[in-house]
């Protein structure tokens, strides 16, 4: 097919263009050679051999529109048809900022897909070896992606006690049980600490069972009030004997607490009044 281009103050502008690539590299030849960019492209009608309409064209020497030149994208390796040449979201200009066909040090890699950021299925975020799309934990911080609330965060604190997920495992992307403090319990390693810890006590004797191993109101059985003490009001007082009567403790706590060994039928009436079964805590 034939193309007119008309000279305007503005820039060129283009009627009818071609479907082949060495015929829009004609028109932006023309445009390079005039020193002009193209305004605008007028298509009369539609068939294969007319492509594109009334948009501007990229300058003069940059098919893709990148902001790199064709010559700069030839010094750098990088692909003059396709902006974007290694698919990571950013332009192959934006990631040569200074437009010199080179990769300087403060530039990311145009080539190079997991650079600036890491964070694509196929790159390794971590650097282990393992590929994001197969690593359980991205950024290696002893928290598994599933429940990490942040997965390309090594910073992150999922729990949001004030500490790192990184710290509270140690920094050696792993979660160790018996030394780290967990990363998923803001109560862990301390209850009262800047997070917000939600103390757990299912069955009612006043200690927790998601308070730090070793903590004095850890519970390791929530689900019996009488662990790990039996002296509160939650653990029921057992006959075990069978003699009818039950040790209890009345005004546990203060300077008038009194062991005392009642009948089994009376516990409800000492309990309401806040006695404990077993003896008195010193």
């Amino acid at each position: 097919g034939n193309t007119v281009i008309l000279a305007s103050s503005d820039g060129l502008i283009v009627f009818d263009t071609g479907r082949h690539r060495f015929h829009t590299q004609k028109i932006i030849d023309h445009a390079s050679a005039a020193s002009s960019p193209v305004a605008a492209i007028i298509n009369s009608h539609w068939h294969l051999d007319h492509i594109s309409g009334n948009i501007p064209l990229p300058s003069p020497g940059d098919f893709d529109g990148d902001k790199l030149s064709d010559d700069e994208e030839l010094l750098l390796g990088t692909d003059p048809y396709d902006p974007d040449t290694d698919g990571d979201g950013l332009k192959d200009g934006q990631e040569d900022a200074n437009k010199n066909g080179v990769q300087d040090a403060n530039e990311s890699n145009p080539l190079d897909r997991c650079s600036p950021v890491a964070t694509s299925a196929l790159c390794d975020f971590d650097g282990d070896g393992i590929i994001n799309a197969f690593d359980l934990d991205d950024d290696n911080d002893g928290v598994a992606d599933a429940m990490d609330v942040s997965d390309f965060n090594p910073s992150s604190d999922t729990d949001g006690d004030g500490i790192t997920d990184g710290q509270e495992t140690g920094n050696d992307g792993i979660y160790n049980a018996g030394t780290d403090s967990n990363p998923l319990n803001a109560c862990d390693p301390t209850p009262t600490g800047v997070g917000g810890c939600t103390p757990k006590d299912l069955d009612g004797d006043g200690y927790f069972e998601n308070y730090p191993v070793g903590h004095d109101l850890f519970d390791q059985n929530d689900a019996n009030p009488c662990i790990p003490s039996s002296s509160n009001q939650a653990c029921p007082c057992e006959d075990t004997d069978g003699d009818g009567k039950i040790t209890i403790c009345t005004k546990p706590g203060s300077i008038d607490q009194k062991t005392r060994s009642i009948s089994l039928w009376l516990w409800p009436l000492y309990t309401s009044q806040g006695a404990v079964c077993g003896p008195c805590q010193n």
